[in-house]
């Protein structure tokens, strides 16, 4: 039996929620996000954008992106 494909917003909310995990934990660079989680440059920098949009608390320090203290809760 095969698995139903994952709808693109699934998709598109569980690489945004995997993103802030990983940009909790340390300061990352786009190389290292797109090898971590297997996006394209693309992706990384559209969901950054996105990102931002919802309030996330995303800064830029020397070509590396994290999330600050007192950011959103991704939990749900």
């Amino acid at each position: 039996m095969m698995k139903a494909k994952e709808p693109a917003m699934v998709t598109k909310i569980r690489r945004i929620f995997n993103l802030a995990e990983l940009l909790k934990t340390r300061p990352c660079s786009v190389q290292y996000i797109m090898r971590h989680l297997g996006m394209s440059e693309r992706q990384v920098y559209r969901d950054l954008q996105l990102m931002r949009a919802l309030d996330y608390p995303i800064i830029k320090l020397k070509h590396q992106y994290s999330i600050t203290n007192g950011s959103k809760q991704t939990a749900v």
